[in-house]
């Protein structure tokens, strides 16, 4: 009969040979502890060999009859056991109780017919044999094996048998055990959880909020920081994230007390010293009394590299398109090239820009503009192509580099007046126009290997811009020379025809003539 749980039960265990009572008590529905006094004597369940053996079965754990003296007939007043029974050695049931049978599906009597193998799932029926082998060689064990209900589910039972012998008996073994089905499955579905997690594209850590020490972290975080677990499990936030100073450390948890949640983006540094950008996602959590902080920590170094991208590629647009502007607006050299100059300096970062024109009659290369301009007659400096940096990068018609070395090495007038400068490193791009190639844009750094990173290709569309609108200057320039001849000539003329011939007297007051000679 069984009575509330709250107040124990007594629960009949049934054999063959008849029932007798047997007392338990319970601290929930499937979880019963047994009264020992209604078990045999510890001495009856003493094995008598001590040779050493092992047993297997399904899991089970190994133990040999050397340990047999530490061993005793299971003490259920230390586990919660519900299932009881007996079996002979060749596999037959001999006693169960009603719980164990209720947990199958099946009624006493009906698992007292059947075969013990049978309840074995099928894929562990051969270890069954083995177990019977051993069990009589070895006389314990203890371990796991998996059933089968009645109904065509499994159960995982955890159980301790040993064998029994009195003399004129036969042996028996008499075993308990107890079901940790549900327990194997949390178990399963942690080990579930544990694996997704640590195969996902995110660092994921628990840390202790005041302390800031990690509880917890998946294997990216081991992998983007290069640390063992074992190793960053010893470590704090402060260890690996470089913003994280006393007075940050209470901005982040005061917001995150407040908020409950917080995103942020910082500096981790590895195990061998070198960074890379992270956004954090911290979350607060509060479980059986005490606070943790769950970070999801991603490593956005493309994204950082896409938006530098992006920003450089925005300002490439912009520096042409002011080039452009600057080509319609301006028409002077004098006042075009520093604006050019300065949509340049956005990209390049140049500390002086100039060109250098080539002039075919010499062979040499003048200096047309610089921004801004240093030294004294400089600009409109004309110099030979072998005797200039610019004229080596006019022959190789291609975006040529000079360091600090390079200008060193050469005895040449603007060489030397550029190192006296703080020259140390210098950039010369093609300027190629419709009408051919016509000279060099200079960038200059005081600073070493500035432009070793340059974008040559988008130098080469800046140059190209930078050629259109001088070849428009010159244009210009060359209209307005053009211009101001003929109207010298016009005066000359003029001049010329009144003094001459005195042809202001021969026209008189006559408008059509007057007419005339203003058209001239």
């Amino acid at each position: 009969m069984l009575r509330d749980q709250r107040v124990g039960c007594i629960e009949p265990i049934v054999s063959r040979a008849g029932v007798y009572p047997l007392a338990l008590s319970t601290a929930s529905k499937n979880s019963w502890t047994i009264d020992p006094h209604a078990l045999p004597s510890r001495d009856a369940m003493q094995p008598k060999s001590s040779e050493p053996s092992s047993l297997d079965f399904e899991a089970g754990h190994q133990i040999g009859r050397s340990e047999a003296s530490a061993f005793p007939a299971p003490d259920p007043s230390s586990f919660e056991y519900s299932l009881l029974y007996t079996h002979d050695l060749a596999g037959k049931l001999i006693s169960i109780n009603p719980a164990a049978a209720l947990i199958l599906g099946y009624t006493v009597e009906e698992m007292l017919e059947m075969p013990m193998r049978e309840f074995i799932v099928p894929e562990f029926r051969e270890k069954f044999e083995e177990y019977l082998t051993k069990i009589q060689r070895d006389w314990v064990a203890r371990g796991l094996a998996c059933v089968g209900t009645k109904a065509g589910g499994q159960r995982v039972w955890e159980y301790q048998n040993i064998l029994h012998t009195v003399t004129g008996s036969s042996p028996t073994v008499r075993g308990i055990a107890r079901d940790i089905t549900e327990r194997r499955l949390a178990e399963n579905s942690l080990s579930l959880l544990r694996l997704l997690i640590d195969h996902s594209n995110d660092a994921i850590e628990v840390v202790d909020p005041q302390t800031l020490r990690f509880l917890d972290v998946n294997r990216k975080a081991c992998l983007d920081l290069g640390y063992s677990r074992e190793e960053l499990l010893s470590l704090s936030v402060p260890d690996v994230d470089c913003t994280m100073d006393k007075a940050m450390q209470t901005r982040v948890r005061d917001a995150l007390y407040q908020a409950g949640a917080l995103i942020r983006e910082n500096i981790h540094r590895r195990k061998d010293g070198t960074t890379f950008p992270v956004e954090v996602n911290i979350k607060h959590v509060q479980h059986a009394g005490r606070d943790y902080a769950i970070t999801v920590v991603r490593d956005i170094t493309e994204r950082k590299r896409v938006q530098d991208a992006l920003l450089q590629s925005q300002k490439r647009l912009q520096t042409l398109l002011e080039i452009n502007n600057a080509l319609v607006s301006k028409l002077e050299p004098k006042d075009l090239f520093p604006a050019i100059s300065t949509s340049l300096h956005a990209v390049f970062h140049q500390d002086i820009a100039g060109i250098a024109l080539y002039e075919s009659e010499g062979h040499a290369m003048r200096i047309y503009a610089m921004d801004p301009p240093f030294g004294d007659g400089l600009v409109g400096l004309s110099v030979p192509v072998s005797n200039c940096l610019a004229g080596h990068a006019f022959i190789k018609d291609a975006v040529t580099f000079f360091q600090r070395s390079d200008l060193e090495a050469k005895d040449y007038e603007v060489a030397t007046r550029s190192l006296a400068y703080g020259i140390r490193s210098l950039c010369f791009i093609p300027l190629r126009s419709p009408n051919g190639s016509i000279g060099v844009l200079a960038l200059s750094s005081k600073r070493d290997r500035t432009f070793d990173e340059i974008d040559t290709d988008f130098a080469k569309q800046v140059a190209t811009q930078v050629a259109i609108a001088i070849d428009n200057t010159r244009a210009y320039r060359r209209i307005e020379e053009l211009n101001h001849r003929l109207n010298e000539e016009k005066v000359y003329i003029e001049s010329e025809l009144q003094t001459a011939l005195h042809f202001d007297e021969i026209v008189g007051d006559s408008p059509a003539l007057t007419e005339v000679m203003q058209q001239i």
